[in-house]
């Protein structure tokens, strides 16, 4: 839902406010942490200043004191050996950076020294001033940080080139770090500024506040980072990996850099305060334009709640009535349609255009009418409209049923105010379930029946042989003496009878397998003209009987065909022995064998008999069906012959087609399709 247009603009003044007092709020904090950062950044230049100055004069002054100091204190041949020792003593009192003078050999032996325990315990200059490899220097030299062996302090020895007694010597000054520092970096209250001294290779040599774990260690070129003489800047710090604002400097003398930095912590910290109280004061000024918004957000929400709770009632009545499964129709007590719901248009969609809020019932009545009875005239639709109105007036049910088949039950309820509340039920389905429901009683019906009628029909036939059968073997069993001619005629019904009943047994056998599907065609080429004479041959001692006259025409060439000789020669015999069996006493079954069309062959089995009735004949091919149900019928039978010669034909590719009429006779028809004639595959396969 698209929000009011007043709580659209309070919403963006609120925002547009706190965008404004935010960027107001950022810019005054990034610009005091700019100012803050410079105030270090001076900080630090100005410290880097007055430490170079420091510096650079207490090592000119160490550098002068060295200076020609081997030839001042040289002893001569009658003096006593102490003095040079005395001198060197006096002249490091002097100079507050040096704790100690010493004359010392190239193979670093001491050959004076203002303190004895110095020529008792001399330091490892070796390879710090004395290295073999280092060339001749004419300048100051300056050592690596060594520990004192007697006081365990770190000291610098600064020494120069000279000759003692006509022996090449170093004049060395040790200068303890703790007194480089305190020149370099006085008492400051300053927290986290640090002073270094370096190699330009980044060998820390001195640092204030002290770092006895790096001392001596290459750190790496500050250069990477700064630029000697250059601006301050803030970089990432070599040892402890934090921001720093750092500048740096080269001495005086010749391979020495000294390095100021400040912590970007401890140059921020005033500034981290002053944030924290502008970002206090801008919460605060943020959370008093937030809570005026909300304050007239929420009067507004009260002002459109009793609106937007009548909203949502409608809406949620909407929806229930469209969630319905009937279709919903409201008038009011002027037969004005108020409301409808989505399935109401559903079931009658030829009354989407005028089923609206506002249309008088009549206008209704007459589309449904014109829809109803889209032939009807114009008396007959003004008819059913009387009819409907009618309907509309009283509370009860009734239904309507429209060409497309649609059937919609209809329940009519008046209301209070006089109004009316219509109910619509499409109950198409339940109609048709219900015919299916009575077709399926039907079926089950008849289905019973024909199970009464074939176990009634059953009965009978196998009652019939048993009964011969039993009643010759009795006449056998009681007279022994029977004479020859009578006996063998006995013996000739026993057998007729016993073939009659294996004959229906193997019947009922046979639509056993068929409905099953386990009958199997054992394919062969058969002669069907000579299969169709055989079978005529078979059957005409029962036509003669039955005083039927029975011919059979074939041609003369033999009709070759692809199938199961035994149940083709069953179908034929079945269609004949049916043809004599309804055909009276001087009535012709007439069997014929012909090319049919589409290179298949026919067999046609004619009779003059007494036909069938036009409303048994869709039912002969069900399995014991019995035209004459009843168990005094005249002709026996199963009522399975036709439904299996018919399955053994679809077996076969092929069709059995049976045509009647009462009094005329009957014609049944079997056809064999091209493919199953022998000849054609022959002549396909040459």
């Amino acid at each position: 839902m698209k929000p009011p247009r007043s709580l659209l603009v309070i919403t963006v003044t609120a925002v547009c406010l706190l965008a404004s007092q935010g960027a107001a709020t950022w810019l005054l904090v990034e610009q005091s942490r700019t100012a803050a950062l410079a105030t270090a950044g001076q900080t630090v230049k100005r410290t880097l200043g007055t430490a170079a100055a420091n510096i650079n004069r207490g090592f000119l002054q160490v550098d002068a004191l060295l200076s020609g100091l081997e030839s001042l204190v040289a002893p001569s041949e009658s003096a006593d050996p102490a003095v040079p020792n005395r001198k060197l003593r006096n002249l490091s009192d002097q100079n507050f950076l040096v704790r100690e003078l010493m004359i010392v050999g190239v193979d670093g032996r001491v050959v004076a020294s203002g303190l004895e325990a110095t020529r008792r315990h001399p330091p490892a200059l070796k390879n710090s001033l004395l290295a073999d490899d280092a060339p001749p220097h004419s300048g100051l030299i300056v050592g690596d940080p060594l520990r004192n062996r007697l006081t365990g302090e770190w000291s610098l020895y600064v020494g120069r080139a000279g000759r003692w007694l006509d022996e090449p010597v170093v004049v060395v000054a040790e200068i303890p770090l703790s007194n480089i520092a305190q020149v370099a970096l006085p008492e400051t209250t300053t927290a986290g500024l640090r002073v270094s001294l370096e190699r330009t290779n980044g060998q820390l040599l001195m640092s204030n506040p002290h770092d006895a774990r790096n001392t001596g260690q290459i750190l790496g070129p500050v250069s990477d980072r700064l630029t000697p003489g250059g601006p301050w800047a803030p970089i990432e710090g070599r040892v402890s990996g934090r921001r720093v604002i750092a500048a740096a400097t080269p001495t005086l003398h010749e391979g020495l850099v000294l390095v100021v930095q400040l912590t970007e912590d401890e140059a921020l910290a005033n500034w981290r305060e002053t944030r924290r109280v502008v970002l206090i004061a801008s919460a605060a000024l943020a959370a008093v334009v937030v809570l005026l918004a909300v304050g007239a957000v929420l009067y507004l929400r009260a002002r459109d709640r009793a609106a937007a709770s009548l909203r949502w009632s409608k809406r949620l009545l909407d929806q229930a009535l469209d969630a319905m499964s009937e279709g919903l129709a409201v008038y009011d007590a002027n037969w004005t349609l108020v409301l409808t719901n989505r399935r109401y248009v559903e079931i009658f969609p030829h009354l989407r255009d005028v089923a609206v809020p506002g249309m008088p019932f009549e206008r209704l009545a007459r589309q449904a009418a014109a829809v109803v009875l889209p032939e009807g005239t114009e008396a007959e639709r003004e008819t059913w409209a009387e009819w409907r109105r009618r309907a509309h007036e009283g509370s009860g049910s009734f239904e309507q049923t429209f060409p497309s088949g649609l059937t919609v039950q209809s329940t009519q309820a008046e209301m209070p105010d006089g109004g009316v509340v219509s109910v619509h039920r499409d109950v198409t389905a339940a109609k048709r379930a219900e015919e299916h429901l009575r077709a399926a009683r039907d079926t089950a019906e008849r289905a019973n029946r024909m199970k009464s009628e074939f176990l009634s029909n059953m009965s009978h036939e196998l009652r019939t042989p048993l009964n011969a059968i039993i009643g010759f073997a009795e006449v056998l069993e009681r007279n022994g003496a029977v004479p020859e001619p009578v006996r063998i005629d006995y013996a000739r019904d026993i057998r007729l009878s016993g073939e009659h009943l294996l004959a229906i047994i193997n019947d009922v056998l046979d639509m056993s397998k068929l409905d099953a599907g386990a009958m199997i065609l054992h394919e062969s080429v058969c002669d069907l003209r000579r299969l169709v004479g055989a079978a005529g041959n078979m059957l005409r001692e029962q036509a003669r009987a039955a005083g039927v006259t029975l011919r059979v025409m074939v041609p003369e060439e033999p009709l070759p065909v692809l199938g199961d000789e035994r149940l083709l020669r069953q179908v034929v015999l079945n269609l004949v022995s049916n043809a004599i069996k309804f055909t009276g006493c001087g009535g012709t079954v007439d069997v014929a064998v012909v090319r049919a069309e589409a290179g298949g062959l026919q067999v046609t089995v004619i009779d003059n008999g007494v036909g069938i009735a036009p409303e048994h004949l869709p039912n002969i091919f069900q399995p014991f069906y019995q035209v004459d149900g009843t168990a005094s019928r005249q002709r026996g039978g199963t009522g399975l012959g036709l439904p299996i010669s018919r399955a053994i034909m679809r077996m076969h590719d092929g069709q059995l087609e049976i045509t009647s009429a009462p009094g005329v006779g009957t014609i049944a028809v079997v056809i064999l399709p091209a493919a199953r004639c022998a000849a054609n595959r022959a002549d396909e396969v040459a």
